[in-house]
Parts: structure tokens; C-alpha cells; sequence
């Protein structure tokens, strides 16, 4: 069975054509992977694997132009895994022509609690997914919990006098979180959502409490 192993002893400093050609004489051609017995359960059919004596150790596959400057190509894409030192984790980076230093933008990373980060480096270990940037999706599924206590009898609806001083003193409603706070911590969907439909069912509670008022006094 066949099998590969790759041994880099730099970190994305690849050959350039005139090496490629002295080494090999010769126009790449596509090799055909199959695996090999399995190996901890896995059936292996490409290991990549660096062996650094100091500095980090990722083993890295990319893509590149051809172009190089200084041993490192000037465009790229890597896709790399950190297998010792610190972090570790598995990225997907992309240099361009302009970027200082050969350095790369860092677009996807998983570190190796299962945390992932899309458009940041340095995903949260406060959260399982951080996003630096917008998200669009079709529809998002939170699991949370839901209002209708308010409907229970042992409710107690703040009178709206109360409310009404609520609001003079902290400028806010009660229950839900100030401004500041927003802007500084952003909101939990779930939660927010759960506090809103608390106040829409308050204020229906209200306007039932309006409407028995207004019948009393127009059948007197």
C-alpha cells in the first residue's frame, strides 16, 4: 500500500522554480493516494508532519503562485495545523502581494478545546464560535427559555405608577439591561428575547386591566 510523508524543515518556505527543476527534471504529475493499514483506528492516506528542533511546528499545506520573494511566495493560502508548543489549533490563512513582513491574514481557526474563530486569531474560550464580522443565515435556532409566567396567578404585575417612576430614575424598563450595558457586553438572544416577550405580555396584561376599567365607567 502507499502512503506519504512529508518532512518541511522550514515554515512556508518552499522551493522555488529553478530548484524545482534541478531536483526533479521534471512536470509534476497527480500521484494517486491509497490507503495504507489502518493506524489508530484511521485509515491514513496523507500524513503531514514537521520535525523542529526550536519555534513552532505546523504542518502546513499550500497554495501558492510560484512567485517568490526571499524564500517565501508572495501569494498564498495555507492550511495548517500546530501540533506542539502554544496554541495549538488547526488555521486557514491567505497572504497577498502588500502585506508586510510575508505575514498572512488569519481567516479561520479551531483551537484544540473544539473553540472555533472566523476572522480573528484568538477565538474566546468563553464561546464555542466567534465571529469578527456579520452573519446572514436563513434561520438560527436558539434554545431558551420562554415568558408565559407572567400569565400565572401568582404573578405580581408591577403597577404602572411603579413602572413609570422606574423609568424617570434609571431610564430604562425594568428587567431589561441599560444601554451602557448593552453597547459594553452586546445581548444573549435567547435571553433578550425571552425579556421582550416578558413585556409585551405585561403590556397585554395592562391593556386588558384598561379595557375592564373603561367598561366600568361606561355602564355606570
Amino acid at each position: 500500500m502507499l502512503s506519504y510523508l512529508f518532512k518541511h524543515q522550514a515554515h512556508h518556505q518552499m522551493p522555488n522554480k529553478k530548484q524545482c527543476r534541478s531536483r526533479y527534471n521534471t512536470r509534476p504529475r497527480a500521484e494517486h493516494l491509497k490507503k495504507q493499514s489502518p493506524t489508530n483506528g484511521k485509515n491514513l492516506m496523507l500524513m503531514l508532519k514537521n520535525e523542529y528542533s526550536t519555534g513552532s511546528n505546523e504542518p502546513t499545506i499550500q497554495f501558492n503562485n510560484g512567485a517568490y520573494t526571499d524564500g517565501i511566495a508572495n501569494v498564498f493560502w495555507n492550511v495548517g495545523a500546530q501540533v506542539s508548543g502554544a496554541p495549538i489549533c488547526f488555521r486557514i490563512s491567505y497572504r497577498e502581494n502588500g502585506i508586510a513582513d510575508g505575514n498572512e491574514q488569519e481567516f479561520f481557526r479551531i483551537n484544540n478545546n473544539g473553540n472555533v474563530g472566523i476572522g480573528t486569531s484568538i477565538p474566546d474560550n468563553s464561546y464555542k464560535l466567534i465571529v469578527n464580522g456579520s452573519i446572514r443565515a436563513k434561520e438560527i435556532r436558539v434554545n431558551t427559555g420562554w415568558s408565559d409566567f407572567v400569565f400565572e396567578k401568582e404573578y405580581i404585575l408591577m403597577p404602572l405608577k411603579d413602572v413609570e417612576q422606574f423609568i424617570l430614575l434609571h431610564k430604562h424598563l425594568p428587567d431589561i439591561p441599560d444601554a451602557q450595558t448593552v453597547e459594553a457586553n452586546g445581548i444573549e438572544l435567547g435571553n433578550m428575547n425571552k425579556l421582550l416577550l416578558q413585556k409585551i405580555e405585561e403590556l397585554t396584561l395592562y391593556m386588558i386591566q384598561l379595557e375592564k376599567k373603561i367598561n366600568e365607567l361606561e355602564n355606570k
